[in-house]
């Protein structure tokens, strides 16, 4: 596993710590007993898987030591809100897809989620982007086709 792919699934496990902190100890005590906010459990499992796959690939596949210093911050921060986005919004589609008779505002969840959550993954997105900035560029992975004997 690439050094990338290890920070990025880090970053990943925060996310899901401040999610769950964020639900159960912000949103919860804010609605009456919780009420609404138990709906937003059932779609977590299945964000969550999508979020460690995508990260996973991200990781794997973009070679971030490559990439000038300058934009491996930028690509850290899109790459990690676009992952966020992704996860929350397939998350929901599938729940919505188990459950195709829910009322048609059910969608207020997690949009108010993805609104009130950005500030938090977006700063996330900014540690992981000045972490992938500190990457070595990995002088046998450049010059792998360059090798004279």
């Amino acid at each position: 596993m690439k050094r990338s792919t290890i920070y990025i699934l880090s970053a990943m496990a925060l996310e899901i710590l401040l999610i769950v902190i964020f639900i159960n100890w912000i949103l919860s005590p804010i609605a009456k007993d919780g009420g609404n906010t138990r709906v937003l459990w059932i779609p977590i499992p299945i964000a969550v898987l999508i979020s460690l796959v995508l990260g996973y690939l991200a990781g794997q596949y973009i070679h971030f030591e490559k990439i000038v210093r300058f934009f491996r911050f930028f690509i850290g921060v899109i790459l990690f809100y676009a992952i966020f986005i992704i996860s929350v919004i397939l998350g929901f589609g599938f729940f919505h897809l188990l459950y195709p008779d829910l009322p048609s505002n059910i969608w207020v969840a997690p949009s108010m989620f993805v609104f009130l959550a950005s500030p938090y993954i977006i700063l996330i997105g900014c540690i992981l982007g000045l972490i992938l900035c500190s990457l070595k560029e990995d002088l046998w992975l450049l010059d792998f086709g360059n090798k004279t004997n």
